[in-house]
């Protein structure tokens, strides 16, 4: 018999966070008036016909908003008095977003991203209250981070190609978050070809030996004049014996060995 499926506990912690939002009164008060203002019946739409219904008459709803002649000059209006300095910044973005929200479109998302702000919860459960306001089932972010946003792409980039990973967490981490995090991490990692460099111990030191050794000669202050370096030489200066001539040979070829495979793209020179 299979095992149950065992979700993060991260997922339980928001379930019964979102549980106990439900029971709060204040909240309950404001989700009774998002639902009254956009026609959703008590309890939450409970039928995908109901909600069809509802989707249809809602977007009706914002395209007729939208296309009242005064519609976009009443918003220029409310930015004109801000530019000529009749209102201040608080008055502005409190008309503005007042005047936003009487497209009914923008009035579900807004009331739901005014409940998160109001009851101090972490940004990704916005989805979570809209779900709950329109049809009444409490669900929960399943983790508390996502691998993105990533930035805007350049002209000639696709997004399966491009190869850095942003995280973004919206609680403090636990362990668990951090290691569920890392697993997607590695997974993208894998498939763009991220690189992963080893320490090089001894850089310094072997570049210094690699540039010696190309040189090929040293100058000579007491004889004046340059002459031709040995590898024994290298070595004993820089490895502190004369006995390891071969060495100095490897680490040369190692460290062009090692440009190679980590700044050179296969199959390009």
């Amino acid at each position: 018999m299979a095992k149950p499926h065992k979700h993060p506990k991260c997922y339980e912690a928001n379930l019964a966070n979102m549980k106990l939002l439900v029971s709060d009164k204040e909240f309950q008060n404001i989700v009774a008036e998002v639902r009254q203002t956009l026609g959703i019946a008590g309890g939450g739409l409970k039928t995908d016909d109901d909600m069809k219904r509802w989707s249809d008459s809602w977007i009706a709803a914002s395209d007729a908003v939208l296309g009242k002649p005064d519609y976009y000059a009443r918003g220029r209006a409310i930015t004109d008095e801000w530019k000529a300095k009749k209102i201040n910044s608080d008055e502005y973005y409190r008309r503005i977003n007042l005047y936003r929200e009487e497209v009914p479109i923008n009035y579900r998302s807004g009331r739901a991203r005014f409940i998160v702000e109001k009851f101090n919860l972490p940004e990704n459960y916005q989805n979570h209250v809209d779900t709950y306001i329109v049809q009444g089932r409490i669900t929960a972010p399943y983790h508390n981070f996502v691998i993105g946003p990533w930035t805007e792409l350049r002209s000639n980039e696709r997004l399966s190609t491009v190869r850095h990973i942003p995280v973004t967490f919206y609680t403090i981490p636990t362990q668990e978050d951090i290691r569920l995090a890392m697993q997607q991490v590695e997974w993208f990692a894998k498939h763009r070809g991220m690189p992963r460099y080893k320490p090089m111990k001894h850089i310094d030191r072997d570049l210094s030996i690699e540039e010696w050794y190309r040189r090929g000669e040293q100058f000579d202050p007491v004889e004046q004049k340059p002459y031709k370096t040995t590898t024994a030489e290298i070595a004993s200066e820089l490895l502190g014996t004369d006995k390891k001539s071969d060495a100095v040979r490897y680490i040369v070829k190692d460290l062009e060995k090692t440009r190679k495979k980590r700044f050179r793209k296969r199959g390009k020179s």
